[in-house]
């Protein structure tokens, strides 16, 4: 068994993405061509198709594939060789094989920082023995902008309508569309400093904001006196009977966060939104 990246091997991006298609128990956008090629081969840090392959060279076929982006991870100042993991999958002959254990091992030792994020429970029995730390859950907030298309949908206490009209924020604060990103940058950059986080340069923020090939993502810079913040988010099921602002990121000076994010739920109450949400691991944040 050879576990290496997909680019030595000698596999393309299309043999990736028929092996996910085929061994997914759902459809996959990964089987997407070309999303594939915007996810993994498209990253600033992405110099190949480095998704990791077990690959059975008797059989000449693959048995595994592990998505991943490489990415600097900054501890303490200091920028580490880091990895995003994503959409793990051993093909089912070969899931007692141990491939699944040596593909993480050969990543433990190309990188120092290895995170992954929705992990089925299968594969959470083999990161928990090889040593990964487990988050069992990742906050998600909520704000409801129409009741009444999605009522149906929910189960709301007399609290929960009460907490629904509640807001702290008093002072206004100004709006604008933001599409500049050397202007993007450097309050990505200010917001960065004194965190422990994956790298939001400005390589990053174009790739995973401006090159999207089907997402269309919306920065709204917002400010108050010298303060300032951006927010990106985009718009999703814009079919469907209910429609959802992502807020994927919010960035720069803390002091404004919560009346930049009072500001944007106002604005999107004059669209077709009707929930708002984001996910969130820093308390700095929320």
């Amino acid at each position: 068994m050879i576990i290496d990246t997909a680019e030595k091997i000698g596999l393309d991006s299309g043999e990736i993405c028929d092996f996910y298609q085929k061994n997914w128990n759902k459809p996959v956008i990964l089987s997407d061509r070309k999303f594939y090629n915007w996810q993994f081969m498209g990253g600033p840090q992405s110099k190949a198709n480095d998704c990791l392959v077990a690959y059975d060279e008797r059989k000449k076929i693959m048995a595994g594939v592990m998505g991943l982006n490489a990415r600097p991870f900054i501890l303490g100042g200091e920028s580490l060789k880091g990895a995003e993991l994503t959409t793990w999958i051993v093909s089912e002959e070969y899931r007692t094989s141990g491939c699944g254990a040596k593909m993480l091992m050969r990543l433990m030792q190309d990188y120092e920082v290895l995170l992954g994020m929705g992990i089925s429970e299968d594969a959470l029995k083999v990161y928990l023995r090889m040593g990964f730390k487990f988050l069992r859950e990742i906050p998600r907030f909520l704000k409801i902008i129409n009741l009444d298309r999605i009522s149906k949908y929910l189960e709301i206490s007399q609290l929960g309508l009460k907490l629904m009209k509640m807001t702290n924020v008093q002072k206004e604060i100004e709006a604008e569309e933001l599409n500049d990103l050397d202007e993007l940058s450097p309050i990505a950059d200010m917001f960065s400093s004194g965190l422990n986080h994956f790298s939001r340069n400005k390589d990053f923020l174009k790739w995973r904001y401006f090159d999207h090939p089907y997402f269309s993502y919306k920065c709204i810079r917002f400010s108050s006196g010298s303060k300032s913040c951006v927010i990106v988010y985009r718009i999703d099921f814009p079919d469907s009977e209910f429609r959802i602002a992502h807020l994927t990121d919010i960035l720069g000076d803390e002091e404004i966060f919560s009346q930049a994010i009072y500001k944007l739920c106002k604005l999107l109450e004059t669209t077709e939104i009707d929930i708002v949400d984001f996910y969130c691991t820093s308390s700095r944040v929320y």
